[in-house]
């Protein structure tokens, strides 16, 4: 099986979970390891040397650690039939995807809501 891919994500974001729910149904099981910020151990943090607070989506793909809208791009690299997505996040200037990134990321609650606990159990786990 190729290497796994952990992505980190604010698990109480509405929206963030909309998109691992979008993942999911783009990508070969087992692909992915999903992990809520809000659950991360600090012997996670320290192997990975990380700080508690990651106000970003982080993908950890050996030996990368992608931050932000370079996280995003990595993801949609893996997704199956998507291309449509792949080609405008490859057209897309970084200063510009990043500026798309960070809006989103900093109003995310007041856009699309917030929950109190993560909804990762509410669908499959491609684990």
């Amino acid at each position: 099986m190729d290497k796994q891919v952990v992505v980190i994500f604010d698990g109480v974001c509405v929206f963030c979970n909309w998109w691992i729910r979008f993942i999911t149904k783009r990508v070969p099981p087992g692909r992915f390891t999903f992990i809520p910020q809000q659950q991360l151990s600090s012997d996670y943090l320290k192997r990975y040397g990380l700080t508690k607070k990651i106000n970003s989506v982080l993908v950890i793909d050996e030996p990368h650690k992608l931050f932000e809208a370079d996280a995003i791009r990595r993801i949609a690299c893996y997704l199956d039939n998507s291309r449509l997505l792949k080609v405008i996040l490859k057209l897309c200037p970084d200063m510009v995807l990043l500026y798309v990134y960070r809006f989103v990321a900093n109003n995310r609650y007041r856009i699309f809501g917030k929950t109190t606990e993560c909804d990762l159990v509410s669908f499959p786990r491609n684990k």
